[in-house]
């Protein structure tokens, strides 16, 4: 962790900040601070914002994103990835079809509230955010789903949706964390077979899997045998081509 984020966590000095109750997610919260800026966070993990916006756009630096029609992600969080996609899409004149499962209706309404449901307006404060958010679970008969401008939420666990799962896609994007730990999943060779049994032929990986690259490569290419570490700040992104 370097030496920014540890004071922030030890010594947070928000500008503002509005708690989220979640049974998924502990201390989730919209906040604000002068050094990171706005953002959802879990147990002080980000979860969107310029961070982890700018961390997949890392990822996806050098990747012919127009090559891939269909994308599964793997944890939606607070929805940064979907906005990076999208606006890597509106660049090259393209537009994709995502799907993005999230087991957290609550963080769901939550990425809705920040980035819009076409996950192109992101709002600019703690207050719009959360007016937002208490709009979207006070007036959607369904607030934990939502299937418009090309964007697919599918509010259930990742492992029972690879499961049941039919489709191959050509980009799978993994971020699957309990705070800031990577989840158990990532682990388990049924979960990784199931990731690649939905892998298309020539398709890619993309996981973000922080401080544990050195245990988890290992696991992940020893199928496939292509996987490139990508840096950012304090997390690493994992490349898996097939």
């Amino acid at each position: 962790m370097s030496l920014n984020r540890l004071i922030h966590v030890l010594f947070p000095m928000f500008t503002a900040r509005i708690p989220i109750e979640s049974r998924y997610n502990d201390d989730l919260c919209i906040e604000h601070d002068s050094l990171y800026g706005l953002r959802i966070s879990s147990k002080h993990s980000f979860q969107s914002g310029d961070y982890v916006e700018e961390m997949w756009e890392q990822g996806l630096r050098g990747i012919q994103v127009e090559r891939y029609q269909h994308i599964l992600i793997l944890g939606l969080g607070g929805g940064s990835i979907v906005s990076v996609l999208k606006r890597a899409g509106a660049e090259k004149g393209e537009s994709f079809m995502i799907t993005a499962i999230e087991q957290d209706p609550v963080m769901i309404a939550l990425a809705r509230a920040f980035y819009g449901d076409d996950f192109c307006a992101k709002r600019t404060s703690v207050t719009a955010i959360h007016r937002e958010y208490m709009r979207i679970i006070r007036t959607k008969a369904d607030h934990a789903a939502v299937s418009a401008h090309g964007v697919s939420i599918v509010q259930t666990d990742a492992n029972d949706f690879l499961r049941r799962e039919q489709f191959r896609y050509p980009l799978i994007v993994i971020d699957l964390f309990h705070g800031f730990e990577v989840s158990a999943l990532m682990r388990l060779p049924g979960f990784i077979d199931s990731v690649y049994d939905r892998l298309a032929p020539g398709g890619m990986i993309l996981a973000n899997v922080a401080h544990a690259a050195d245990r988890l490569q290992p696991l992940w290419e020893r199928k496939k045998g292509c996987c490139t570490q990508i840096q950012y700040k304090q997390n690493t992104l994992l490349r898996i081509s097939s």
